[in-house]
Formats: structure tokens, C-alpha cells, sequence
């Protein structure tokens, strides 16, 4: 039996795994990357490096950092901020979900989630919302913010793009603003959907009650007023240096774990409490997919994909047809595979396929962003998917469940918009 056929019964057992849901996800993705060490498809090193990722790093420290500020007086003066709007869950998801998606695009979807994560338990606690009705559309919203305006990755993306295009002679460029022109109107039109129709497709069930003080931890004793204000200038001043970094190109996970070091050191948090708050399960998901990942590169897969998509590009004149099928596929393939890695491998092939044919590349190169950040349907599409799935209480079935409409509606609004935008002949 080769690699590859072996990588697709690890893949298969995997998935059943998750939706049979009786083992901790943590523990399947664990033993895959055992699994894929032990028959030889990975070594070593290529099996558990996703251990040593920084974005592990970035999670730990995210979770350390909401611990802290849970621990202050923020999330009450907040809570009462909403309420002047209203005092509903609707009122929350709304708010929360154009909170998130603003946070995106001038960070990440991991560094919004992380950051949104713990205000909302809080929130959610203290209001008796349902945290499963309200956790996955502020993420979702977050994902598909994610690198829409010209800052940080967002404009490390048309760069690339430019780059292909010069590489293969082309004198058409990819603009500033051509993403957001492309996007934003879907990304509003989604939200839409997802605030008025999309969050009924979650289930309507408690995380549990263990699993919330788990996750945020109160203070036993109040803190003394300067720990307050240091607890919230830290966690604030972390995400400051995470925008700030992510615009300068400095590795996004330093301001965090900086951060998450002050909360110990000022007395905001106790050692315990810090390494308390951090979620091993979570952890433990988001490294292991990337050892699968890492497979799926290795044996070609992944490159055999990419073939596919070059073969049918061939066959396919139609613009609706050719925007839908490089927003398809790197669609299908992040849900699995980080998005980064999926925007490497289509949007070459998006640029040369344009620029062979004739076309304008505008709609079909952005179109591999815009599928490959549409990480809305596994937990596995997305670290910050995975960071949810505890707090919320989600089952794998949950995540298509609300995941693939809301999909739907995503895709078939940029293939009705982005040709009209950007036409390709």
C-alpha cells in the first residue's frame, strides 16, 4: 500500500472520528499524526512540528490574556455598553459579528477570534445566552474578514499575486483595493444571512457549566485597582502590538506571549491560573491538522488537486463557470489544509490559466483568497474553528450543518458579483 492510499484511510478514519464524536478531537488528531509517523508517510519531525507552530504559541498566549481580562472590571462596563442598544442576544451577535470581521482584516482570523472569544463567554454568561447560538457566526465573520483591506496579510497577498502575474509577463497588476471591491459586498451580504437566518442552524445546547470556568476563570479574590488596570492595559496593548505587527511584518505571536507573561508577572493572574486557562484539547486539534496537512503535501495530494484544477480550467470558457471553479476548489481544500498553504498552490494556477487565455485575473486569483479563507464548514478549516469548539459545545455535525449554507451563500454571491466587477474578457 502507498502513502498516498495510506494518507486517505488516515484522512477517512480521521473524519469518522469526528463525527462519531465519542473521542476527545483532540486525542484523533493526536493519534493521526502518530499514525502517519509510525506507516512512514511522515517523519518525526514532519509529524509533530505543528507542536512546536507559533501559532500553538499564540493560542496559549491568546488564552492566558482573556483569563486575564475576565478577571477585571471590562467585561462588566461592556456589557453595559451593548445594553444601550439593546439588551438581546441578536443585539450581541450583530455587534460581535462586525467587531470580529473588522478585527480580520486588520489582523487574523485567529488573533480576532482569540480576542473576541472570551468577552463573548463572559457576555454570554452573564446575559444566559447561549454560547452555541453565537460563538460560530462571530468566527465565521472573522474567517471571512480575514485579509480583505490592503493591510498585513492582506496586502502580502496582492503582492504575491503581482508577482505571479510579472513572472509571467503580464502587464495587468492587481490594485490595492481590488480585494475589498471584490469581497466586502459578499462578506456584508453573508452576514446578512448569518445574523438573520444562519444562527438557527446551530443547536440550541449548553457547553456546560464545568467547562465555562474551565475556560474563563473569575477571580477567587477581587484584584487591587492598579491589577484592574494593568490587567486591562496588558490585554488591550496585546492586541495593539498584534495589528501593529501584523502591518510591519513582525511575527504576530510576540505581543501576545509578551503579554500573557505581564498578566503573571503584574499579579493579574497566578502561575496556576494562567496554565489552567489554556485549552490542550483546542491545542491539540489545530497541531494535528497540520500534520495531516503536512501529509497531504507530501504524497501529492495536494499537487494532484492543483493538476485537476489546471485540466478543468482547460475545458472552461464560461466566467461564472471558471470564477466558481477557483473559488471551489481552494473552498474544498482549506477545510482541511491551512489556508495559506491552499493560496500557494491555486493562485499560481489561477494567474497562469488568466494570463494563457487571455483574461482578466482580477476575479479568478482573488477568488482562490476568498475560497481558501472560507474556513467556516470543519473544525478542522481553521485554528480559531477549533478554538471554539469546546466553549461552544459543537459537534463535527454542527459545522457542516451551519457551515455549508452559509458557504453557499458566500460563493454564489461572488460568482454573481466579482465578474461583474472585474469582468474577465
Amino acid at each position: 500500500m502507498g502513502e498516498v492510499q495510506i494518507t486517505l484511510i488516515i484522512g477517512a478514519v480521521m473524519l469518522i472520528s469526528y463525527i462519531w464524536a465519542k473521542i476527545p478531537y483532540g486525542m484523533t488528531a493526536v493519534f493521526s499524526c502518530l499514525a502517519l509517523e509510525m506507516t512512514g508517510v511522515l517523519s518525526a519531525k514532519e509529524a509533530w512540528e505543528g507542536f512546536g507552530d507559533s501559532t500553538v504559541f499564540l493560542f496559549a498566549s491568546i488564552f492566558i490574556l482573556g483569563a486575564g481580562l475576565l478577571k477585571t472590571s471590562f467585561i462588566a462596563g461592556l456589557q453595559k455598553v451593548i445594553y444601550r442598544f439593546g439588551n438581546s442576544e441578536g443585539t450581541l451577535r450583530w455587534f460581535c459579528m462586525g467587531v470580529a470581521a473588522v478585527l480580520a482584516m486588520l489582523t487574523s482570523a485567529t488573533a480576532a477570534g482569540a480576542t473576541m472569544l472570551p468577552m463573548l463567554s463572559v457576555l454570554c454568561r452573564n446575559g444566559k445566552y447561549k454560547k452555541s447560538r453565537l460563538l460560530k457566526p462571530v468566527i465565521d465573520a472573522g474567517c471571512m474578514g480575514f485579509a480583505i483591506m490592503p493591510f498585513g496579510m492582506g496586502a502580502a497577498f496582492m503582492e504575491q499575486g503581482n508577482s505571479y502575474l510579472k513572472a509571467l509577463d503580464s502587464s495587468v497588476r492587481l490594485s490595492t483595493f481590488d480585494s475589498a471591491v471584490a469581497r466586502l459586498p459578499v462578506l456584508i451580504i453573508t452576514i446578512l444571512f448569518m445574523g438573520f437566518v444562519g444562527y438557527r442552524l446551530l443547536p440550541d445546547r449548553e457547553a456546560g457549566c464545568e467547562e465555562t470556568e474551565k475556560e474563563i476563570k473569575t477571580a477567587d479574590t477581587e484584584l487591587l485597582p492598579r491589577q484592574n488596570k494593568w490587567g486591562i492595559g496588558i490585554f488591550f496593548g496585546s492586541i495593539l502590538a498584534m495589528i501593529i505587527s501584523a502591518l510591519v511584518g513582525i511575527p504576530s505571536h510576540y505581543a501576545p506571549m509578551a503579554g500573557a507573561l505581564l498578566m503573571v508577572m503584574s499579579g493579574v493572574l497566578k502561575g496556576k491560573e494562567a496554565f489552567h486557562a489554556i485549552d490542550l484539547n483546542t491545542v491539540c486539534i489545530f497541531a494535528g491538522s497540520l500534520g495531516f496537512a503536512a501529509a497531504l503535501t507530501k504524497t501529492g495530494i495536494a499537487g494532484w488537486i492543483a493538476n485537476k484544477l489546471i485540466e478543468a480550467a482547460n475545458y472552461n470558457v464560461n466566467e461564472y463557470a471558471m470564477v466558481a471553479l477557483f473559488l471551489l476548489v481552494p473552498f474544498i481544500m482549506t477545510q482541511f489544509m491551512g489556508n495559506i498553504p491552499v493560496i500557494n498552490l491555486t493562485m499560481p494556477i489561477a494567474a497562469t490559466v488568466a494570463v494563457t487565455t487571455g483574461m482578466n485575473p482580477t476575479s479568478i486569483m482573488i477568488a482562490t483568497i476568498a475560497g481558501a479563507t472560507l474556513s467556516v464548514a470543519t473544525p478542522m478549516a481553521a485554528g480559531v474553528q477549533a478554538l471554539i469548539m469546546s466553549p461552544g459545545g459543537y459537534r463535527f455535525g454542527d459545522y457542516v450543518k451551519n457551515g455549508m449554507p452559509t458557504a453557499v451563500i458566500f460563493i454564489v454571491s461572488y460568482i454573481l458579483w466579482a465578474p461583474l466587477a472585474f469582468p474577465l474578457y
